[in-house]
């Protein structure tokens, strides 16, 4: 039996080593352009401006300077993300909580909620990890940050997502 990891549910394309945007929007619309180009999902994930300041105020933020948002989208088989890493440290949502290093962007297909929650707790668990996270800030290449992401099993962490 083969044990999935998080490289399993991206792709080099998906990951995105220098983000270019320096503002919230948009670097969600530059992961946002990922997913479309790369996994024929619609062009703007986030119809709405109201959507997408739903999904920047409900990001989960992490200790170590790693934010996650997330929607919801049927066209998918199976749950799918895109990270990126920005050269600088961000601001996310307000310039007094801390600088941000790396944003994903995690789609949930509709009926895989436990796969999703699997998913969702692994990029936990790797925003926890040092010696895994470490690493990935120093990954030149799309393909070296998918090398990194293979060492995070799914399960990873146990952590309770609720």
């Amino acid at each position: 039996m083969t044990t999935l990891s998080l490289a399993d549910f991206t792709t080099p394309n998906l990951l995105i080593s220098a983000l270019h945007s320096r503002t919230v929007v948009g670097v969600v619309n530059e992961l946002n352009s990922a997913l479309h180009l790369n996994d024929a999902l619609p062009e703007n994930l986030f119809l709405m401006p109201a959507t997408v300041n739903r999904e920047l105020l409900t990001s989960l933020t992490m200790d170590c300077g790693m934010v996650i948002s997330q929607v919801r989208h049927s066209a998918l088989a199976s749950t799918r993300f895109t990270l990126g890493r920005a050269r600088e440290p961000l601001a996310w949502r307000a310039n007094w909580l801390k600088p941000i290093e790396f944003v994903c962007l995690i789609v949930e297909p509709a009926g895989r909620p436990n796969e999703y929650v699997e998913v969702l707790t692994a990029l936990a668990y790797l925003s926890k990890d040092a010696d895994i996270l470490n690493p990935l800030r120093a990954a030149a290449t799309a393909d070296e940050m998918l090398t990194i992401l293979r060492k995070v099993p799914l399960g990873a962490g146990q952590l309770t997502v609720r």
